[in-house]
C-alpha cells in the first residue's frame, strides 16, 4: 500500500512542477504580449500624430498653390497693363518664366 502511495505521490509532484513550469511559460508569454501591446499603442499614437502633419502639410500646400496661381494670374493681368502692345508669343515667353 505504501508503495503505492509512494508512486501516485511522486506522479502528483511530477505533475505539479510540469504545471508550474507551464504557468511560468505562460506568464512569460503573457509578459511579451503586454509588451507588444504597448509597442503597438505607441505606434498608432505615433501613426496619429504622422497623419496629422500629413493633414497639416497637405493644406499648406493646397493653399500655397493657390496663391501661386492668384499671384501668376495677377502678373498676367499686370503685364497685360504694362505692355498692350506685347505679341502672344512675347507673353508666352515672359509667362514662361513664372511659376
Amino acid at each position: 500500500m505504501c508503495v503505492c502511495v509512494s508512486d501516485e505521490l511522486r506522479k502528483a509532484e511530477r505533475r505539479n512542477d510540469e504545471m508550474k513550469l507551464d504557468c511560468e511559460e505562460m506568464e512569460e508569454h503573457i509578459s511579451q504580449l503586454s509588451t507588444e501591446l504597448q509597442q503597438a499603442r505607441e505606434d498608432l499614437d505615433r501613426l496619429s500624430v504622422v497623419e496629422h502633419e500629413l493633414d497639416t502639410a497637405k493644406q499648406v500646400s493646397i493653399k500655397l498653390h493657390d496663391e501661386c496661381e492668384r499671384l501668376n494670374a495677377q502678373c498676367q493681368l499686370y503685364r497685360q497693363h504694362v505692355h498692350p502692345d506685347d505679341t502672344l508669343s512675347t507673353q508666352l515667353a515672359r509667362s514662361s518664366f513664372t511659376l
